[in-house]
């Protein structure tokens, strides 16, 4: 399967020709919607878009319509609640499934020189189960009465409200499941994702109905990646290669913008969600924000606006916000997810191409290794030309609209490093300015994590929170860069988080989704939900820092450390023993 030539479609689509979030009326666009939602009968919008229903869906449309008509339009808010009562319910879709190759003691445990952190890596492996749920068969045989799209793996949730799968939450609980061992269900989790590609023909954010018009980053041939080289299951990935390729044309049919820069045309990605009104998990918020513009134009692009935000999966974040003079202040009213092009979208991209490349080279393909291995290349090169910002020594997000670097600092800066997104020849050059920029930055000096952004903005992707993705994608940046400054700075993060995660568990007794940088283990804040507790990739990224660093990270600097020279053999012999 070849890929279509890398040229730009329209870049709106118009208002009166966006789709509804999904196809189901109840959960995306009805009067039922907008009354149950904007009642406030549930203080969180997620709660009634993941009930099912008890009787058909016309049937619930129709009975609602007959309220509205013998209340002229304005039931009661317990009139609401009732009707709700009366044709929904909670709680029969997905039960408790405890993964058939969970291990209380995994192998890599041996590894881990520290005996507190080995301790914290034993309990944040016995956390997987309390995570593990499957969908009941019911939800099969009568998928028209629930959100839930049904798909046949078990798999792991993030936890909390998140009682689904989701997409770019996958890669760092698959990362996980491999370290703990866990080679099946990592493996289900990334079918599960190809079923959902399948079905709809792209990725959704999560595994829900009212998430169908969008998707996340598009980890899915990173998450093949790290399963292949941990299991070398050919057959599978034969099986999938195809789907594998599928989704990346999806991204370039949809998400490509191209756009003029110092003279010449560049094609890149960008995150777009276009579909109509306000997110249903959403609702209220959504609605209510969209108020404060008198046109309904206005109202229509700002809905466009969230849903993207909310696909890049920073929802949300300064990072999008574009205000009167380009700068990335003011708040939800000023977001402008559309006109930036991201640096950690199109760095995914780019390994997405070589994944493929190299996945046809492990299939014995060269004459498709090669076409896919050149697509990479000059996905790479652009990001160059674009992105980097020679003056800084940095990788920006660059507003098409302005045609100007956003220089602030994000994690997501660092993001081609991450995902090898850039020329090895290039690496020895930019190694000593990325590391000048971050010290200069001061982003990495905060005692509790990597700070999402530096702006108080009051939204949870934004200082003081740490997020454990991005935390793991300054760590893995830094590592890339292959000095020894970058791998002590790298060390030091990661080291850093780790304890603050310890500390967190300790106090808790639960890991959370995000996590306070001025207090180490505190949790974190902000945003349109109370913090959740689980927490799938918060787990995941503990355990990847911890099992690289087996030999060398302690919980404690009472305990003594092993010099850069031992530690750096060995990790130059578990590198080769990775491998083999």
């Amino acid at each position: 399967m070849l890929l279509p030539t890398l040229l730009a479609l329209a870049t709106l689509i118009r208002a009166d020709e966006l789709p509804p979030s999904c196809n189901r009326p109840v959960y995306c666009n009805s009067d039922l919607l907008h009354y149950v939602q904007t009642s406030r009968i549930y203080t969180d919008s997620k709660t009634f878009v993941d009930l099912h229903l008890k009787k058909n869906e016309n049937k619930t449309l129709a009975d609602f319509n007959e309220l509205l008509e013998k209340t002229n339009r304005n039931p009661s808010r317990e009139q609401i609640k009732n009707f709700v009562d009366q044709y929904f319910q909670s709680g029969n879709e997905i039960e408790v499934w405890k993964p058939t190759d969970h291990n209380d003691n995994p192998p890599f445990l041996t590894e881990i020189r520290d005996k507190t952190l080995r301790k914290f890596a034993q309990d944040i492996n016995s956390i997987w189960p309390t995570l593990g749920r499957k969908v009941k068969p019911i939800v099969f045989e009568k998928p028209d009465l629930y959100s839930f799209i049904p798909i046949s793996n078990g798999f792991i949730i993030p936890g909390g409200r998140f009682t689904e799968i989701y997409y770019w939450d996958a890669y760092w609980i698959v990362e996980g499941l491999l370290i703990c061992g866990m080679e099946n269900t990592a493996r289900g989790m990334i079918d599960n994702l190809i079923q959902l590609l399948k079905k709809l023909g792209h990725i959704p954010n999560g595994s829900r109905v009212y998430y169908e018009q969008r998707s996340q980053p598009p980890l899915l041939s990173a998450m093949m990646s790290l399963y292949i080289q941990r299991t070398k299951d050919l057959a599978f990935l034969k099986a999938n290669i195809d789907a594998l390729e599928y989704e990346l044309e999806y991204w370039l049919e949809t998400q490509t913008i191209t756009f003029e820069k110092d003279g010449k045309s560049y094609t890149l990605l960008r995150y777009y969600a276009p579909s109509m009104g306000p997110r249903p998990e959403s609702y209220y918020e959504d609605y209510t924000l969209a108020q404060q513009f008198e046109k309904e134009d206005r109202q229509k692009e700002f809905y466009v606006e969230i849903k993207s935000a909310a696909e890049s999966g920073w929802d949300f974040s300064s990072r999008w916000f574009i205000g009167p003079n380009g700068e990335n202040t003011g708040n939800l009213s000023t977001i402008h997810t559309t006109k930036i092009i991201p640096v950690d979208l199109n760095s995914i991209f780019a390994n997405a191409l070589q994944n493929i490349a190299y996945f046809h080279g492990l299939l014995h393909n060269p004459r498709e290794a090669a076409h896919w291995a050149y697509l990479a290349k000059q996905w790479r090169s652009t990001i160059e030309d674009v992105l980097w910002d020679n003056e800084d020594g940095i990788w920006y997000d660059y507003n098409v609209e302005s045609g100007k670097y956003r220089k602030y600092f994000y994690p997501s800066n660092v993001a081609p490093l991450w995902m090898e997104a850039v020329d090895r020849k290039l690496l020895m050059n930019r190694a000593p300015r990325v590391i000048s920029y971050l010290r200069d930055s001061q982003g990495l000096g905060f005692p509790g994590g990597v700070p999402s952004s530096l702006v108080k903005s009051g939204e949870q992707w934004d200082y003081p929170n740490a997020w454990p993705p991005l935390v793991s994608i300054t760590v893995n940046a830094l590592r890339a860069l292959g000095t020894r400054e970058a791998k002590q700075m790298a060390f030091d993060v990661a080291q850093k988080w780790v304890r603050a995660c310890l500390k967190g568990f300790t106090d808790n007794k639960q890991m959370f989704e995000k996590y306070d940088v001025e207090q180490p283990g505190r949790i974190g804040g902000g945003g349109e939900y109370t913090v959740q507790a689980g927490f799938g990739w918060s787990n995941g990224v503990v355990l990847e820092m911890i099992k690289n660093y087996a030999y060398r990270m302690t919980a404690a600097d009472s305990n003594s450390e092993l010099s850069d020279e031992s530690v750096s053999e060995m990790e130059l012999s578990v590198e080769s023993v990775e491998a083999n």
